[in-house]
């Protein structure tokens, strides 16, 4: 674990190294993202003055996988307001999406099974055009890792370049269902005429769950003074 977790970590660290200049890359990647850069880079990488506990950090010593660093950083940021998704971040320090796709093959070399890259390799080929094999390696990235909510929109995303309306609405249901505060999917599944997922018997359950689990975990707080 030690030594794999030190491979995804340098993988995922030097992905933008083919940049004239990482760190103007990665201004472009935040203004394209429409978050400050200095924000971003501390989001996902934290401090370069102090190896703690930052998840990259973390990644880097090899007491994380990069699926738990992931999941880990992407909380840390919607906790502090943004949605930022660290190896989307670092796939845009790359000047254009082929050398993004190379990025990511270089990391399925690593674990070709692994289902983060596999959906960071499809959604590469659909910033390309390249529609098919998008949905190819979605399907496979939504068979390895089933309730991903994210893996779900970008599949429902993609079915739409097919024109598989039903397959989208479907996909994007399920990612709902998983996270129902997902309001800009929400909207953007009514823009496309799928109806109001808030109607839906599935959506009105998960929704009914959170609200449990909110109730309960306050309930747990004790008395306050």
């Amino acid at each position: 674990m030690s030594t794999n977790g030190r491979i995804e970590a340098v993988l995922f660290d030097f992905g933008g190294v083919f940049t004239e200049s990482p760190f103007l890359a990665a201004h472009e990647a935040g203004v394209e993202l429409g978050i400050d850069v200095d924000v971003a880079f501390d989001l996902c990488f934290g401090s370069y003055h102090d190896d703690g506990d930052h998840p990259w950090h973390r990644l880097e010593r090899g007491e994380m996988t990069l699926e738990d660093a992931r999941r880990a950083l992407r909380t840390m940021a919607a906790d502090r307001g943004y949605d930022v998704d660290p190896v989307d971040f670092l796939m845009r320090l790359a000047r254009d999406d082929h050398q993004r796709e190379q990025v990511v093959q270089r990391a399925l070399a690593v674990k070709p099974q692994n289902g983060y890259y596999l959906d960071s390799l499809a959604w590469a080929y659909y910033k390309m055009g390249r529609f098919q094999e998008a949905l190819e390696e979605m399907k496979r990235a939504v068979a390895v890792v089933p309730d991903d909510p994210v893996f779900l929109e970008h599949l429902g995303e993609i079915y739409l370049t097919q024109n598989l309306r039903g397959e989208a609405r479907e996909a994007w249901l399920r990612s709902l269902e998983l996270d129902p505060t997902n309001h800009k999917l929400a909207e953007r599944f009514k823009a496309k005429g799928f109806g109001d997922p808030a109607t839906e018997e599935r959506i009105r359950k998960s929704q009914g769950g959170l609200s449990n689990k909110a109730l309960s975990s306050g309930s747990n707080l004790g008395p306050t003074r």
